[in-house]
């Protein structure tokens, strides 16, 4: 291999470090991180009394939130002597505080530096994606296409968002590349180490999310082929990973085996009638230290279909989603130049036919995880199909390196579409999370289209603390979605108590989470307690996330709320 390669993948991998550390310091823990991370934390301190209010089985494995508690080290939890909390004005507010009692504010601990320690594992796992990468393009036939794919990859803003946040969704895109870049080498040249090898990836990618099982439909045509070839020994050693994947994903949930995991439980966590009809018979099955048959409960859940929840898209809200949402969320959140080098290169390789058996395979996954996830009924976000962005870097890539090849005008297009990614993905730093691509008018926009963890995902506190003191608002009435602390990143603030709908709200400063203003989750659905600010065009936007009306030139009527008024202005309690 030449050297050049090698010094473009070391170059992006510095830049993609440097601009990944910068932004997840910049950023409060988003709304699901702090439970990712305790559980991961009960898992490595094998005793769930430490950390009583983790559901270690009930969320995702936990092989990914066993990586980010790595980096918090094994210290002793004290329970902090916080002092007694003001009596709330209203129900919401007593609801919020409720909410915000959780992990880590219960121990005696700096949680704005915890976060940061436990993010860092997480981005350097994302850094894998880069040589990856690169090593499938050669697999492939394309070697050509290797530091253009790995450049798409290293500049998306999808990648970057995730890729330094305690979640499971970038590592198991990284474990699902590597994965078919194991199996691809196992199918050419089988040998024990590779058996190895494989086997151990894809338990690895098992373990890190449920979705990740979508891999085993795509892997079966694996041995099928070898078979059709006459290749017995691929195909021996395909059975011999597979059965060394399902030992090391048995042997990663004995680890967080608990007594009170059984499918009752494992159905009520989900909110979930349709996993409880799935195989009604296993229930006879699970004992209360069986963890194996609550692993193929819980995959069989997602094959079967997860829990209904309410979606929005483009200022409607629905429970169950739609057909459409993850191809119009990859419209807007992924960048133009990216999009048209997709476009341009399905029809080059087309008229080309630069297809060939291996890429075809290793495409058939994307295709099919990206099938399957737009019949879910969990719509919330862009990050259920990021395990397909690295393989539609390497589609960019092809196209980049085969034009620049041409010369003439195409290598000016392919000169174009690069400072086009490069553009875009700098454009944000380091709001990665809240990227929306020119076409949609920015991230200044994107409120109108996705919430929740597409834009605001609780992640902009430090900015708006910022915000206050630059701006000197005063006391700031806040509505905020997500599970961290104002008060931490010094926010004065009081809790927006009560819905206004139609009527203008009292003077003041207010702040207000792009979710919370699109009423995603408030309840009853019959109450709409932002009405009259989604009217209005918001005075600044902080972080592109939350929304600031500054209303103290501005009449405003007070009024009194009773109790179920507050309530129902609440935003909705609970982990996705």
């Amino acid at each position: 291999m030449s050297r050049r390669p090698v010094i473009i993948g070391v170059l992006l991998t510095l830049l993609m470090l440097g601009r990944g550390w910068h932004s997840l310091t910049q950023k409060s823990a988003t709304f699901d991180e702090w439970g990712h991370l305790e559980s991961g934390l009960a898992v490595c301190a094998r005793d769930s009394g430490v950390f009583p209010f983790a559901l270690t089985n009930l969320i995702n494995p936990p092989l990914a939130r066993i990586l980010a508690a790595s980096a918090v080290g094994h210290r002793e939890w004290r329970a902090a002597s916080l002092p007694p909390p003001e009596a709330p004005r209203c129900r919401a507010e007593r609801k919020w505080r409720e909410r915000l009692g959780a992990f880590p504010f219960r121990y005696d601990v700096d949680s704005v530096a915890l976060v940061h320690r436990a993010r860092l594992p997480v981005l350097v796992f994302s850094l894998l994606g880069i040589p990856l990468l690169m090593a499938l393009a050669r697999e492939t036939g394309h070697p050509r296409a290797a530091p253009w794919a790995a450049m798409v990859y290293a500049l998306c803003p999808n990648v970057m968002a995730h890729a330094r946040l305690i979640t499971p969704d970038l590592p198991v895109s990284v474990l699902c590349l590597a994965t078919m870049l194991a199996w691809l080498r196992l199918q050419r040249r089988p040998s024990p180490s590779r058996v190895l090898v494989a086997g151990a990836i894809l338990g690895m990618a098992l373990a890190t999310k449920y979705s990740a099982g979508l891999l085993l439909p795509v892997l079966v045509f694996a041995p099928l082929l070898a078979l059709c070839e006459n290749r017995f020994r691929a195909l021996i050693c395909s059975t011999l990973a597979g059965l060394l994947a399902a030992g090391l994903l048995i042997g990663l949930y004995s680890l967080t085996a608990v007594p009170f995991v059984t499918p009752s439980a494992v159905a009520v966590a989900e909110h979930g009638e349709e996993i409880a009809r799935f195989l009604p018979l296993m229930k006879t099955w699970v004992g209360r230290h069986l963890a194996m048959p609550v692993v193929l409960y819980r995959y069989g859940a997602v094959v079967a279909g997860r829990a209904v929840m309410k979606s929005f898209l483009m200022e409607h809200h629905r429970f169950g989603g739609w057909l459409s949402y993850f191809p119009i969320a990859m419209a807007v959140k992924t960048p133009l130049a990216q999009l048209v080098a997709l476009s341009l290169g399905a029809g080059w390789a087309c008229r080309r036919r630069a297809w060939n058996p291996s890429l075809v395979w290793v495409a058939a996954f994307p295709a099919a995880y990206l099938a399957v996830t737009l019949a879910k009924g969990i719509q919330v976000g862009l990050r259920h199909v990021l395990p397909v962005y690295p393989f539609m870097a390497l589609a960019a890539g092809m196209l980049l390196a085969a034009w620049w090849r041409a010369g003439g005008g195409r290598r000016w297009v392919s000169a174009a579409l690069t400072l086009g990614m490069l553009g875009e993905g700098l454009s944000v730093h380091p709001h990665y999370l809240a990227f929306f691509n020119l076409g949609t008018g920015g991230p200044d926009r994107g409120y109108r289209y996705l919430v929740d963890c597409n834009l605001d995902w609780g992640q902009d506190l430090p900015a708006l603390a910022e915000f206050q003191r630059r701006e000197r608002t005063g006391t700031l009435t806040l509505s905020y979605f997500g599970n961290d602390l104002p008060e931490r990143y010094g926010v004065d603030y009081q809790v927006l108590c009560a819905p206004h709908g139609a009527a203008p709200p009292p003077q003041g400063v207010y702040a207000i989470s792009a979710t919370q203003l699109q009423g995603l989750y408030q309840f009853p659905a019959r109450l709409d307690g932002m009405a009259w600010f989604r009217q209005r065009a918001p005075t600044r936007l902080v972080g592109h996330s939350i929304l600031v009306y500054d209303l103290r030139l501005e009449g405003g009527v007070s009024s009194e709320t009773d109790d179920l008024t507050a309530e129902d202005a609440l935003l909705k309690n609970g982990s996705r």
